[in-house]
């Protein structure tokens, strides 16, 4: 089965809190919503996906990084978190070394390839980015 979550927030400062206090408290509030979708989002099974998921796991991939770097070891993170994607890395060796040369953002340009996708190596992964 399927569960619908509804999760509300009500904002009631007052005249008396500053502008820099109620919109700490808004922004702590919506990192609460995101954190609650994205534990419910990587419940998901691979076999469930559509495409509002894939949506969804690409914002939970980019979700507060600002280089490289932190898109790969959120990458690293989220592959190990996500139910989907960790069957995906496991059902397909060359989606892992694809997606990290993407989020690293050292593709080049694509090499021709000689092979069925489903017998791609690490290293050819890389190289098609």
């Amino acid at each position: 089965g399927s569960t619908k979550l509804e999760y509300g927030c009500e904002l009631d400062l007052g005249f008396s809190v500053s502008r820099g206090a109620g919109k700490a408290f808004v922004e702590r509030r919506l990192d609460e919503m995101a954190g609650v979708s994205i534990y419910f989002q990587r419940l998901v099974p691979f076999e469930a996906f559509n495409v509002e998921d894939g949506r969804a796991l690409a914002y939970d991939l980019l979700l507060k990084v600002k280089n490289s770097g932190q898109r790969v070891e959120r990458f690293k993170m989220v592959a190990e978190k996500s139910s989907a994607l960790r069957e995906l890395c496991t059902r397909h060796s060359w989606v892992k070394a694809t997606l990290g040369t993407a989020l690293e953002g050292s593709l080049h340009r694509n090499k021709p390839v000689g092979t069925k996708l489903v017998c791609v190596s690490d290293k050819e992964a890389i190289q098609i980015g």
